[in-house]
């Protein structure tokens, strides 16, 4: 592979098909060629070879507008004739009808376009009817120069961000017909891959001997044997659905000596219901067979902070410029005393993980090991589950991963999220926000060829 550089892609007027080299480039093959082959996305096209005079590539209008380029920062290689810009990363994401363009992702993809322009990529917002795969071009949105919302075309992307985090049906079959037809005729690489639900991701990490001892027994609810089975063998349940986000639809349920104590949590408040008879608990269940799939899982003894908050440990996971997994973030996530959730969506607080366990550890007593070896600990599983995940779905670029942590030090995996938010680390550090935004394009242009 050519070394990748970068630099600054401008249009001049021309109705002909010319590109002027950067000087360095041009020095190197200019005097062997008249003509080189440009490569952008998914379309080629054969250029007439000239000097710049400058560290700046040009190309007439023409050129611009047959392979749905526009100026601005960008990285090259070149190899076997054929000079390749790029590269195009495009983030998946409906647009919103009121309110900011895409919702509370709006800010976040304003960030990671600005940091993609000091890094020679290109990136840009799709809908997924925005790809017009007869003229191999994408209606993307961007930022101009003044940082403003801009629509135009762009080339088909060599590395796509899918963003869409809780959406319909018919989303859904939309997104997996563009991500088929991407990966089969455009060889685009992905950041996520759908993982499946849940109860998916539940049999992908039981096939590792290492994960086993760290995941609480979960079965699907089909009749109310599977709840009478679990009940009569933990005291404590969660009962979620099996495709739900952000906390949203779980319940708790408590096995009390005579009855259950029911709650469950909605972005207004926590509603606790005691049902005081195996019959009314057992009636209140029934609703729930035939709708929308749920897990039952296994309660665990959450730490507890301040009058009881219960507190929860996300992870993120992420790839870096060489392709190797890392760990970006570790985030201690604190919810409303009396909460069932602690997500950030339904009032959870995010604390930096090793400084919640070492201030638990001063005021409620240690754990088995010290904070730093308990995070170490924490580190590890999440490489491994993040490893475990890739070998059952497919290359993948990052992962958010729950954990549970008891008062006496034991860790569990709660869940994974393929498309993790940033919302958390805008609190607890911004420093790392930054990175964790910087990963995923640094992953992009390793994927894509286009690495120093």
């Amino acid at each position: 592979m050519a070394a990748m550089q970068r630099c600054v892609l401008s249009i001049r007027k021309g109705a002909e098909a010319v590109a002027w080299a950067p000087s360095p480039l041009f020095e190197r093959i200019g005097k062997r060629r008249t003509a080189i082959t440009l490569s952008v996305g998914s379309k080629k096209i054969v250029v007439a070879l000239r000097a710049s005079n400058g560290r700046n590539l040009f190309v007439t209008k023409n050129v611009s507008d047959r392979l749905s380029m526009g100026p601005g920062s960008v990285s090259y290689f070149y190899e076997n004739g054929s000079l390749h810009l790029g590269p195009w990363v495009a983030i998946l994401s409906p647009r919103k009808r009121t309110g900011p363009l895409f919702g509370e992702q709006t800010t976040l993809f304003k960030d990671m376009i600005k940091i993609a322009r000091n890094m020679g990529v290109r990136l840009y917002v799709a809908q997924p009817t925005g790809f017009c795969w007869l003229s191999g071009h994408v209606i993307g949105v961007t930022l101009d120069a003044r940082d403003r919302w801009v629509t135009r075309k762009c080339p088909i992307p060599n590395f796509l961000i899918q963003r869409t985090v809780v959406f319909s049906k018919s989303m859904h079959q939309s997104i997996s017909k563009v991500e088929r037809r991407l990966a089969s005729q455009y060889h685009t690489d992905f950041l996520s891959r759908t993982i499946g639900s849940k109860w998916d991701v539940y049999g992908f990490l039981l096939s590792s001997q290492q994960l086993v001892a760290h995941l609480p027994e979960t079965v699907p609810l089909r009749r109310w044997s599977d709840v009478k089975k679990i009940l009569d063998k933990y005291e404590t349940i969660y009962f979620k659905p099996m495709n739900g986000t952000q906390g949203m639809g779980v319940r708790k349920i408590i096995r009390l000596p005579r009855g259950y104590r029911w709650s469950e949590r909605t972005l207004l408040q926590t509603y606790r219901h005691q049902l005081l008879t195996q019959e009314a608990f057992r009636r209140k269940m029934s609703h729930f067979f035939t709708r929308t799939p749920y897990l039952l899982q296994q309660g665990i003894d959450l730490l507890r902070v301040d009058q009881g908050r219960p507190v929860d440990f996300r992870w993120l996971v992420q790839k870096d410029g060489k392709g190797v997994w890392t760990v970006t973030a570790r985030v201690a996530r604190c919810g409303n005393t009396g909460s069932i959730t602690t997500n950030l969506h339904t009032g959870g607080q995010a604390i930096d993980a090793l400084q919640l366990l070492t201030d638990y550890e001063k005021t409620y007593g240690s754990f088995d090991q010290t904070p730093t070896q308990l995070v170490e600990a924490i580190d590890r599983l999440s490489l491994l589950t993040a490893q475990t995940l890739e070998r059952r779905v497919g290359t993948m670029g990052e992962i958010g991963i729950d954990f549970a942590v008891t008062p006496q030090g034991a860790v569990w995996i709660l869940e994974c999220n393929p498309r993790p938010g940033r919302k958390m680390l805008r609190t607890v550090n911004r420093t790392l926000r930054q990175l964790s935004l910087r990963r995923p394009l640094e992953y992009a242009k390793y994927t894509t060829g286009f690495t120093s």
